[in-house]
C-alpha cells in the first residue's frame, strides 16, 4: 500500500513514484465570455461555484520510476495564460514524457456558476 506525505501529494508504491502539484489558479473575470483549455492526458471538470470568485484551477501530475525523474518533468510543465479581449486561453506546455516517466498530465477544474 502507498504512503501519502504532507505538502505536494506524493505516493510511493514499491518501485513507482507519483506526485501532483498545483499548476496555477486563473480568475474568470466578468469580461471573459469565451474559455479555451488545452491540456493533455487529464480531464476538464466543472464544479458549481459554492462561494468565492469564478476561476480555473490547473493541476499537474506525473508518475515514474524515481522521484527525481518525476520532479524534473513537473518542473518543466507550465500552464500559459493568453487573454485576447473577451477570450481566455489556458494551454499546458512542456514534455509529455521523459526517461523514467510513464505518465504525465494536466487537469483543469472550472469553478463557475451553473447559470
Amino acid at each position: 500500500m502507498g504512503r501519502l506525505e504532507a505538502g505536494p501529494r506524493r505516493e510511493v508504491n514499491s518501485m513507482l513514484f507519483s506526485t501532483k502539484q498545483p499548476a496555477g489558479e486563473f480568475p474568470l473575470d466578468p469580461e471573459i465570455k469565451s474559455l479555451a483549455l488545452r491540456g493533455y492526458n487529464g480531464g476538464i471538470l466543472w464544479e458549481p461555484l459554492a462561494g468565492g470568485k469564478p476561476r480555473v484551477v490547473a493541476e499537474k501530475s506525473a508518475g515514474g520510476l524515481s522521484r527525481g525523474s518525476v520532479e524534473r518533468i513537473l518542473a518543466e510543465i507550465k500552464v500559459v495564460e493568453e487573454r485576447q479581449g473577451e477570450r481566455l486561453l489556458l494551454r499546458a506546455e512542456g514534455p509529455q514524457g521523459a526517461w523514467g516517466v510513464f505518465s504525465s498530465q494536466v487537469r483543469f477544474t472550472i469553478y463557475a456558476p451553473g447559470e
